[in-house]
């Protein structure tokens, strides 16, 4: 069994990971830094940054406050929420901390163009035959999965209106009913 952790704020703890788990193993994914920070804001800065998120926030605290919040501050601590050059910037800074605190033979440095071959062989596992490697981080799906979370607070928050205009409704209804009897 593979275990991992990836994505923030996992790689805000790289050096505590590489403590607690001495065996553990660090897979670098290299790309050019203008095609990555391009990538970000047709992706995930350009979702993050639709503007009904803050107000679905007040009233889906669940799901989308929890999940806004985990990306305004992640975003806050990388880059200031700057999605330029301070971002592409941090990013590179980011790589290299990788490379100065990860021992050499617990590092891959990765390029997903590679596909199957270097990853399997770094974590000593056979190439899968007759299975392409899997390409699902697009444009195109990550909005659209995206768009289905944004439907997903949509619902909680009119729900949770809902339910409280119902509380409220039934409470003054309530009042009325025991000032007029």
């Amino acid at each position: 069994m593979i275990q991992c952790v990836l994505d923030v704020p996992c790689p805000f703890f790289t050096e505590e990971f590489l403590t607690a788990y001495p065996s553990s193993l660090v897979i670098l994914n290299k790309r050019n830094p203008d095609a990555w920070l391009a990538s970000m804001n047709k992706t995930l800065f350009h979702v993050f940054n639709w503007p009904s998120w803050p107000l679905l926030a007040k009233f889906d605290p669940g799901f989308t406050r929890a999940w806004y919040t985990h990306c305004r501050l992640t975003w806050e601590i990388f880059c200031g929420n700057d999605y330029g050059e301070i971002c592409k910037q941090k990013y590179l800074e980011h790589s290299n901390y990788i490379r100065r605190v990860t021992p050499k033979d617990r590092l891959l440095e990765y390029e997903i163009q590679e596909g199957w071959e270097p990853l399997c062989r770094f974590l000593g596992k056979e190439v899968p035959e007759g299975q392409d490697f899997p390409n699902v981080n697009d444009k195109g799906y990550f909005i659209e999965a995206h768009g289905k979370l944004w439907a997903y607070a949509v619902f909680n928050a009119v729900k949770n209106i809902s339910i409280g205009l119902v509380s409220a409704g039934v409470g003054v209804a309530a009042w009325w009913w025991y000032r007029t009897t």
